[in-house]
């Protein structure tokens, strides 16, 4: 309901202004964000601003490498435009609206086609999934992507330049692309959410995914992780991995409605 997605509060700190003090952006679904900024005595009201942008999830960090935090701010399930996300650029007075991207599946360059039901946004996370000076952005559209499976998900990645995000290189994770693990199958969920980290210790990023709604073999929705690692120029399938409850030496056992990895719905 309306009145449940506006106490569902999103936060996410980054340096916006490039000041050397952290700030904070807090929005909701239909809450305008708000910016506060940090300082040597910590976060004060002095300049803090709502911006003409509203939604969750919030993630920031640095898409085009000038030291400014970038804001991310995922709009799902929005009754007249498709599913998009707002990526507001720091500046040395903060966000920058005036020169926010706009990124849906319809978007030119983009991998995939929008649709109403995709949920593209539904979770976002920033990493650095290349060895360039650009962080990146990871969306998680855990909704439809085409038939026969409805709600089987996908990731899209969009790649940090001096420009901040292009759609150049652009790509699309689902479980039936080569060489990825699994399969896509109905509902499963991929993408709900999306995690970056840097599981293998090479200095780059890697993509942890969550699959919920994974059913196992006589058990509904047990779940799943996988992963897929970043390398010099861009994440690839290469030794991606998959985890859950039966993966050998993983404690504990799969049940119904266990989402291991990922959110219960």
């Amino acid at each position: 309901s309306a009145a449940a997605h506006a106490t569902t509060l999103a936060m996410a700190s980054g340096d916006f202004d490039g000041d050397g003090y952290d700030d904070v952006v807090f929005s909701s679904y239909f809450w305008p964000a708000q910016v506060m900024f940090g300082s040597a005595s910590g976060l004060t009201a002095d300049g803090n601003r709502m911006l003409g942008f509203e939604g969750r999830p919030l993630v920031s960090g640095d898409t085009n490498g000038d030291g400014y935090d970038d804001i991310a701010i995922g709009l799902v399930d929005d009754p007249i435009v498709f599913d998009t996300v707002n990526v507001i650029p720091g500046s040395p007075t903060g966000p920058d609206e005036e020169a926010v991207q706009i990124w849906h599946r319809d978007v030119p360059g983009m991998r995939g086609k929008a649709e109403h039901v995709t949920w593209f946004g539904t979770d976002l996370t920033i990493g650095r999934f290349n060895d360039d000076e650009f962080d990146d952005l990871a969306i998680g559209a855990h909704g439809r992507e085409g038939d026969p499976h409805g709600e089987s998900g996908t990731v899209h990645v969009i790649y940090g330049t001096a420009n901040g995000l292009s759609a150049d290189g652009n790509q699309i994770w689902h479980q039936d692309r080569p060489r990825v693990k699994n399969r896509n199958d109905y509902r499963e969920g991929f993408g709900d959410q999306v995690r970056a980290g840097d599981y293998d210790g090479n200095g780059i990023h890697d993509l942890l995914i969550s699959v919920p709604r994974e059913d196992g073999r006589r058990v509904r929705d047990k779940g799943r992780v996988a992963i897929i690692f970043g390398q010099h120029d861009r994440l690839r399938a290469k030794n991606n991995q998959t985890w859950s409850q039966s993966s050998p030496g993983i404690r504990g056992v799969p049940q119904r409605g266990d989402a291991f990895g990922g959110r219960r719905s």
